[in-house]
C-alpha cells in the first residue's frame, strides 16, 4: 500500500541525495586534487557534465512515458551505478574517462527527474503535494550525509576508484528501492478460495 511506498520511495531520496551531494560538493577536489586534473580541464568537464545533465532532466519523462516511471526509474539509478562503477576504473585524463564523466551528469540529473515523478505518481492528488514535500524533505539527510561521506573518504587520502565506488552503492541500492517500487505496486491477487 501507500505506507511500503513512501518507505521505498523516502529510501530512494536519501540513496540518491546521498550520491549527489557527495559529488557535487567534493567533485572539483575530487578532480582535480586526486585525479591530478588541471583546473581548465575540470572546467571543461563540469560544464560538460552540467549540459548533459540537463538534457537529462529534459528527457527523463519521455522515457518515463515510453518504458513505465518506475522502470525508467530503476533503470536511472541502475545507469548511475554503472556509470560511477565505470568511472571508477577510468583513467579520468583520458578521452573516454572524459566521455563517462559527462555521462554521469545525464545519470545524476536523470534520476533525479524521475525521482520527482515518481513522487508525485504515487500520492493521490489529495495528499500529493505534502507526500511529494515529505519524501524531497526526508531525502535531505542524504544530502547531508553525502559530503559528510565524501569528507571521510578524502581525509584519507583516497584514489578516485575507492570514491567513485562508494558513490555507486547509494546509486545502486536506489535501483533496487525503485525495483521494490515496481513489485509494490503490482496488484495482488487476494482472493483465497473458500473451503
Amino acid at each position: 500500500g501507500l505506507v511500503r511506498m513512501t518507505a521505498l520511495l523516502w529510501l530512494a531520496y536519501v540513496l540518491a541525495f546521498t550520491a549527489n551531494q557527495l559529488i557535487q560538493n567534493w567533485d572539483t577536489t575530487i578532480v582535480h586534487h586526486v585525479a591530478a586534473i588541471p583546473y581548465k580541464r575540470v572546467a571543461l568537464m563540469l560544464a560538460s557534465r552540467t549540459v548533459l545533465g540537463i538534457f537529462g532532466m529534459a528527457t527523463a519523462g519521455f522515457v518515463m512515458d515510453r518504458f513505465g516511471a518506475t522502470r525508467a526509474l530503476a533503470f536511472f539509478f541502475a545507469l548511475c551505478g554503472a556509470v560511477f562503477t565505470a568511472l571508477a576504473f577510468s583513467n579520468l585524463g583520458s578521452t573516454a574517462g572524459f566521455v563517462i564523466y559527462t555521462l554521469s551528469g545525464y545519470a545524476i540529473n536523470s534520476s533525479l527527474s524521475a525521482l520527482n515523478c515518481q513522487a508525485a505518481i504515487v500520492y493521490p492528488s489529495s495528499v500529493r503535494v505534502t507526500g511529494v514535500a515529505w519524501a524531497s524533505g526526508f531525502g535531505r539527510l542524504g544530502g547531508m550525509l553525502g559530503p559528510v561521506i565524501g569528507g571521510v573518504l578524502l581525509a584519507g587520502h583516497p584514489t578516485t576508484t575507492s570514491i567513485y565506488l562508494t558513490t555507486a552503492v547509494p546509486e545502486l541500492l536506489g535501483a533496487l528501492a525503485a525495483g521494490a517500487m515496481l513489485w509494490a505496486s503490482k496488484p495482488r491477487n487476494l482472493n483465497v478460495a473458500a473451503a
